[in-house]
């Protein structure tokens, strides 16, 4: 190999673009050989170049790693997410894998790559996976997916748990810190853009709707869909809808990952619900949005779970904008679930 395809699988950082700029169709052909061989240590490393160099047969390539029930579990998850980045048509590989899929890790990836390309084709195979999962994460994984699919289309009937009253966290004021938002900084807009743009969930982004959002430390960035932006706040009372996401931003190297999406869908009392999952499924926030006059109102609570923090969103949509009207965290988690020590334990 040459020094070039050495230093793409044993850096430590990320891929140096000027080196991938000078790969000839005989380091791509090694690359590719790479991703194939099992014995190759840097097996991760080498899809990611190879995504980052886009040959032909790209989806052909990790959808043969993806397909082999033999191939490390890790690695078919890296080939099942990169396949979900290349979007419209690698759900056919995804689903296909689907159907043989007991690892979890793999088959977790795989179902949040169809939620990504957003397929109505992949429908039917994530309510099998809903109805036959147990109770737990898998099954809250499929309902996302599922739902986050059937909302960028309209559609109904597929609609989220409501959670009870009593799973809303209630948020101390004398032990709340605000949430900062703001417009974001030129730089910090332009590597939201590029870092999630794999990952968008069908929310169309561009600079002018986003919101940076700073809360102690941590720093996020709310996307707001450009296509639906115009008609709020009607189109959030007509239908289904996945209106935004919220990103947070790496303290170590400034990228940004999506750490919530955000969906609505109408209620049956001329109100709408709001939703605030992780990608893996979980609902995190809940909350209404009701129209006062020509303005409609929201608030989003946290909900209970173990060492989830109380928050508190509300704010009004009118004319296509959203503003918030008030933003707070607690300082306090909820009880997490720790173990118990050794020592504590009863003697069997």
């Amino acid at each position: 190999m040459t020094n070039g395809i050495e230093d793409i699988l044993v850096g430590e950082h990320g891929i140096d673009p000027l080196i991938l700029g000078q790969l000839t169709p005989e380091d791509v052909e090694r690359l590719r050989a790479a991703v194939l061989n099992r014995e190759e240590p840097y097996r991760v490393r080498a899809i990611e170049a190879l995504v980052a160099v886009r040959p032909d047969d790209l989806r052909e390539v990790l959808a043969q790693v993806l397909a082999s029930v033999e191939e490390d579990s890790g690695v078919r998850a890296v080939a099942a997410a990169n396949l979900a980045s290349l979007g419209t048509g690698g759900e056919r590989p995804l689903l296909d894998a689907l159907v043989a899929a007991r690892d979890p890790i793999v088959r977790g990836e795989i179902v949040r790559g169809l939620a990504k390309i957003g397929s109505a084709a992949s429908l039917d195979a994530l309510t099998r996976v809903a109805e036959e999962a147990p109770e737990g994460p898998a099954r809250e994984q499929a309902v996302l997916a599922r739902a986050l699919i059937a909302y960028r289309d309209g559609r109904r009937g597929l609609e989220l748990p409501v959670p009870a009253p009593e799973e809303l966290l209630d948020l101390d004021l004398d032990r709340s810190v605000p949430f900062a938002l703001s417009s974001p900084p030129p730089r910090e807009a332009a590597a939201a853009l590029t870092t999630i743009a794999g990952e968008t969930y069908g929310v169309r982004l561009t600079r002018e709707n986003l919101l940076f959002l700073e809360c102690g430390l941590e720093q996020m960035m709310l996307a707001l869909d450009s296509e639906w932006i115009g008609e709020l706040p009607d189109a959030i009372l007509r239908r289904p809808l996945v209106p935004a996401l919220i990103a947070r931003r790496s303290a170590v190297d400034g990228t940004y990952s999506v750490r919530w999406v955000v969906l609505t869908w109408p209620s049956e009392d001329s109100a709408a619900h709001m939703a605030v999952h992780r990608p893996s499924g979980r609902q995190v926030m809940f909350g209404r949005a009701e129209r006062d006059e020509g303005t409609l109102r929201f608030q989003l609570r946290a909900l209970r779970s173990p060492g989830a923090f109380p928050i508190r969103l509300e704010g009004h949509v009118e004319n296509g904008r959203v503003t918030f009207t008030e933003a707070l965290s607690s300082r306090q988690r909820e009880e997490s679930l720790t173990p118990e020590p050794i020592e504590q334990l009863p003697e069997p």
